[in-house]
């Protein structure tokens, strides 16, 4: 994982394509701070975290999520436990109840494709 500046106060969070589950973040460093899209799991979403307070005094104050796949928002509790806004489209939280649970999708990931 690594943070890269791409403009001023805007900075993208990217991991190596390891397949399913894997996305990248993004942070514009204004306004208290806003992430677009969380990582799949809690534990990459604190390493994420902790990559964007190198560059912001205080947790950010909103994540938007692009869509509602769980590898660009199962880790948003990360950001909510701060105090940060969730924001998404209005249909976005319906889907959030409909999608499996990560646990699920690591063992989707580790079948093998012949027994599906």
């Amino acid at each position: 994982m690594e943070l890269t500046a791409v403009g001023p106060d805007l900075y993208a969070c990217l991991q190596p394509d390891e397949g399913l589950g894997t996305s990248n973040s993004g942070l514009i460093a204004r306004g208290g701070g806003t992430v677009v899209d969380t990582f799949y799991d809690l534990p990459l979403t604190r390493e994420l975290a902790g990559w964007y307070a190198t560059v912001l005094d205080e947790p950010p104050v909103r994540v938007v999520n692009t869509h509602h796949n769980g590898d660009h928002c199962w880790g948003n509790q990360v950001f909510a436990e701060t105090g940060a806004e969730i924001v998404g489209h209005r249909r976005c939280a319906e889907y959030f109840t409909r999608e499996a649970d990560p646990a699920t999708f690591e063992r989707l990931a580790a079948t093998d494709p012949a027994e599906l």
